[in-house]
């Protein structure tokens, strides 16, 4: 999955939520797997951050500790749509 463009935390991608962030990746299409390193979240940008911006970025942070990357297989999962029906 794609770390800001996919719907992996919750129904948003990451791109939505953090759009500062997104336009400052260093890589945009970095997938999910290669943004940890040392068992911790590792996210890049093409500069430093202001002061600002790292207190932006803990929020961040809150946010992908609160979720794990499994070490498995990968499945195929159907959400139900709005009407509980499985859409395609």
């Amino acid at each position: 999955m794609k770390f800001w463009k996919d719907c992996w935390i919750g129904e948003v991608p990451l791109a939505l939520i953090f759009p500062n962030f997104f336009e400052m990746a260093a890589d945009q299409d970095v997938w999910v797997s290669s943004q940890i390193q040392d068992n911790d979240w590792a996210v890049f940008f093409h500069h430093p951050l202001s002061p600002v911006r790292l207190q932006m970025l803990a929020t961040l942070i809150g946010v992908l500790r609160g979720h794990t990357i499994q070490n498995s297989s990968d499945q195929v999962i159907w959400k139900a749509g709005s009407v509980a029906a499985f859409i395609v």
